[in-house]
């Protein structure tokens, strides 16, 4: 929409579904994002993806994980 232009930064909420049978739902956005020429609606407008995947859990451990303690197996390409 026309507002995005007057906006330097904006916050975007999703949440997805289908997750448990293969990512169906943020797939979609993925796809819809790379597609898109619109600002505010490209993958590349996108900074950050924060996952509160198991906020709800019954299993949690009460802290902050920040990845020190495993060691990195993420494959150089995986990181833009």
């Amino acid at each position: 929409t026309s507002i995005y232009t007057t906006l330097k930064y904006r916050i975007r909420f999703c949440w997805w579904g289908a997750e448990e049978i293969g990512l169906i739902g943020s797939d979609f956005y993925v796809k819809q994002a790379k597609l898109s020429t619109i600002i505010g609606e490209r993958l590349s407008d996108n900074l950050v993806n924060l996952n509160f995947d198991m906020l709800g859990s019954p299993n949690y451990v009460f802290g902050i994980y920040n990845g020190e303690t495993i060691t990195n197996t993420t494959p150089e390409n995986a990181i833009p």
